[in-house]
């Protein structure tokens, strides 16, 4: 076989650094865009952003009568506590040492936002170089406060707490949590009836009573600053037509730093061509970001026609709709149409919905026509909530249901998938006694 050289002329697709960050854009939630803008800018002496909340912000402050004083926001969040400024608090009263008391602040501080006490006993007892028995004894002194159930290591302990510091006690539920508690979680009820000697129905009770118990004590306390969804675009009736709008509290405004501009004119200026070269990447920036606008804008219109129903009226249904068929409306691949949907959401006279919520999956009907998974979901959830609780159904059962009373052709599997997504237990573990 005789080697040589051969040219050969090939297409092929360049991933350039341009058209990454046209993706990105697209791809980018309202908040991570004014992140991405903002790190640009500082990158780019040229690129002046500028969001409509921050100036709003600016111009309040300004001009409002009570410049200098907290907003009404901030002291709200200085005000908020933590489950570990909770405790400390209440260790505070205690009449206990120094050195007690910094190990027991150490305690707290291994409390997770769930109330879970996550630390090491033994490490910590060599940490102080105290006993394993005086850091237990402190725990304890942390597992009677409030809330009820706080510092303990695992569920069962915080359960048996919170058990114990009820008002009337209920020992055959403390009998259950401390010796059968996996056992009475995998609702092996008759199973715990035998050893225990008593009737199923009651530790069905026991099942029930404990439901009302707080398995995370200390969700109560927000860590944190509470996120709220603004959405990105804004839905109105008007007359008989659905307008598509932009929420102009999140449109950042592109602009080139007119400081700039005498230095740009001056060709035979050192850093014309640094600056050249910034000023491209503005125009780069503005050109897409309106394309992200106009791509978007484009699968919002196309979203209301296929499902205008149920934005005109209340009892309406989605119909199927996949993210493929909004690709062919607008002539777009389909990965265009993903990105423009990701962490997007649009204010509806029903509420906000991420975009996402309109694409569902299609059943079909006996009548060959289309249904919504949703739809199907949704007839589950009714049939399920109207069953026989001591004769639950199974899911073969509630396939034919779905097939005989609303037309949907799916099998056993499908079933099992919705109702596992919809958070509803197999028909052994709904039975009730």
């Amino acid at each position: 076989m005789k080697q040589g050289l051969v040219q050969q002329q090939t297409t092929k697709l360049v991933m350039t650094n341009e058209l990454r960050q046209a993706i990105s854009l697209l791809q980018y939630s309202s908040a991570e865009l004014d992140q991405f803008l903002q790190e640009q800018a500082t990158e780019n002496p040229l690129l002046s952003v500028e969001s409509f909340r921050v100036e709003s912000t600016r111009k309040k402050k300004k001009n409002s009568p009570s410049s200098g004083q907290p907003s009404a926001k901030m002291e709200q969040q200085e005000s908020r506590m933590t489950i570990h400024d909770h405790l400390q608090k209440q260790i505070g009263l205690l009449k206990i040492g120094s050195e007690e008391k910094q190990i027991i602040n150490y305690l707290i501080l291994s409390i997770d936002k769930s109330g879970y006490f996550t630390g090491n006993i033994e490490e910590i007892s060599n940490r102080f170089t105290v006993p394993t028995s005086v850091i237990e004894s402190l725990l304890g002194k942390i597992q009677e406060c409030e809330p009820v159930g706080v510092g303990a290591r695992n569920l069962q302990e915080c359960l048996l707490i919170q058990l114990k510091n009820l008002p009337e006690r209920n020992l055959l539920a403390e009998e259950v949590v401390a010796n059968h508690l996996q056992m009475l979680a995998d609702r092996k009820w008759k199973d715990i009836g035998a050893k225990l000697n008593v009737a199923i129905e009651q530790i069905q009770d026991v099942f029930d009573f404990i439901q009302m118990l707080d398995p995370r004590p200390a969700s109560a306390f927000n860590e944190g600053v509470s996120n709220y969804i603004v959405p990105d675009m804004i839905i109105k009736k008007e007359q008989e037509d659905l307008v598509v709008s932009f929420n102009e509290r999140l449109m950042p405004s592109i602009k080139v730093d007119s400081s700039y501009e005498p230095i740009i004119g001056q060709k035979d200026n050192e850093a014309y061509k640094y600056l050249r070269e910034k000023m491209d990447q503005v125009h780069f920036l503005k050109r897409a970001f309106e394309q992200r606008l106009e791509t978007m804008q484009k699968v919002m219109k196309a979203i209301i026609d296929r499902q205008r129903d149920f934005f005109l009226k209340d009892d309406a249904k989605l119909k199927p709709l996949t993210m493929r068929d909004i690709a062919q409306m607008i002539d777009v691949h389909e990965s265009t149409v993903s990105r423009a949907v990701n962490g997007k959401y649009v204010q509806t006279s029903k509420g906000v919905f991420e975009l996402k919520y309109f694409f569902t999956s299609t059943i079909q009907t006996e009548d060959l026509e289309d249904a919504s998974s949703k739809e199907v979901k949704e007839a589950m959830k009714t049939i399920v909530d109207g069953e026989n609780k001591k004769k639950p159904l199974s899911d073969q059962q509630i396939a034919a249901i779905l097939k005989e009373k609303h037309g949907y052709n799916i099998s056993r599997r499908t079933v099992a998938k919705y109702r596992d997504q919809l958070g509803i237990l197999a028909s052994s573990k709904r039975k009730r006694y």
